[in-house]
């Protein structure tokens, strides 16, 4: 027999409960690179800074993840 439904508001967490950390979208989005065409020396070096412009982006989300993620397990606030 499947479980009755739950009525009503969710309860809400308070900090130093355990439970799923909160992970806000942003940080779950995909870090994308522009397309351009490179026909040129510059073209190139264009493209190479949009990479590492996308790839500093993407390591700085996951560093905000993770600074989330320890606070969670040790049951306290993120302070990222």
């Amino acid at each position: 027999m499947p479980a009755p439904a739950q009525t009503g508001p969710k309860p809400t967490r308070r900090a130093g409960e355990q439970g799923t950390p909160v992970v806000p979208e942003s940080l779950r989005q995909t870090v994308h690179v522009p397309k351009r065409d490179a026909r040129t020396l510059a073209d190139v070096g264009i493209l190479l800074t949009d990479h590492v412009e996308a790839l500093a982006t993407a390591n700085g989300r996951i560093e905000s993840i993770d600074c989330i993620l320890d606070a969670a397990e040790a049951r306290a606030e993120p302070t990222c």
